[in-house]
């Protein structure tokens, strides 16, 4: 994205992350973040969530919950979709970490978004 003719913005990052996450590039999505975060744009839940979701789709669970954990800080205070949870409770069932999903799911509770049967039958 650097070496563009125009700035990018954070619509233009994530259809660039969000590429990277259909294509199984978690690699170069990660990258996209950081270079993202140095260029002075601000990444948004969309962001977070197609970076999860990119690692999980690779099989990084570990990643997934990481970067899970990164957007919970950034946010500060305000509540994430149903989604990005249903992306680290899928990075969760990857690791065999149901402790963890316990713990999301009692998370989305306290946000006041009760989980429904989609984050069930993932």
């Amino acid at each position: 994205m650097r070496h563009a003719l125009l700035p990018a913005d954070v619509v233009a990052y994530n259809a660039a992350v969000c590429a990277c996450e259909k294509g199984g590039a978690w690699e170069t999505a990660l990258d996209l973040f950081e270079e993202m975060q140095h260029s002075g744009v601000e990444p948004d839940l969309i962001t977070h969530t197609a970076l999860v979701s990119a690692c999980v789709r690779s099989q990084k669970w570990q990643q997934a919950l990481l970067v899970h954990e990164q957007l919970q800080q950034s946010l500060a205070g305000h509540q994430q979709t149903a989604t990005s949870y249903l992306e680290a409770l899928k990075a969760c069932s990857q690791g065999c970490q149901w402790r963890r999903a316990l713990y999301l799911l009692e998370e989305m509770r306290a946000w006041g978004q009760p989980p429904d049967e989609t984050l069930y039958s993932e």
